[in-house]
């Protein structure tokens, strides 16, 4: 009996167990919300781009979502949320054994807090 080939899981049904994990993981409220909107968007994104397995993600999709951030006039310290959420959401799947690009791959933008601009007379 020949084995069946492996399916590949869905990217939005990964978002959605990460998110599951962070609510039995005590996260706050507000960290529940945004990490499921920030990746629920980052995946809507792929998804038009035909990308709708984990093990499909690339880098260049990760270079390209901060491109599409930038465009869209976010903040830094936005781009800082939803990048950080996809690193995270990344670390989660390498912790979990699920095959995916390596949450190190999400360069996060540097971001100084208004203490720290005012010290460095910014």
């Amino acid at each position: 009996m020949a084995a069946l080939p492996q399916q590949s899981v869905g990217l939005i049904d990964q978002i959605d167990s990460y998110i599951s994990f962070l609510e039995t993981k005590k996260a706050s409220t507000y960290t529940v919300r945004n990490y499921s909107h920030h990746l629920h968007t980052f995946a809507a994104l792929l998804s038009k781009k035909s990308v709708l397995s984990l093990d499909e993600v690339q880098h260049k999709h990760i270079i390209s979502f901060k491109s599409y951030l930038k465009k869209q006039h976010f903040s830094p310290q936005t781009q800082f949320s939803y990048l950080s959420a996809i690193r995270s959401f990344l670390k989660w799947t390498a912790q979990s054994n699920i095959k995916s690009l390596d949450h190190s791959l999400v360069i996060l933008p540097n971001i100084l807090t208004k203490a720290q601009s005012f010290i460095r007379g910014s």
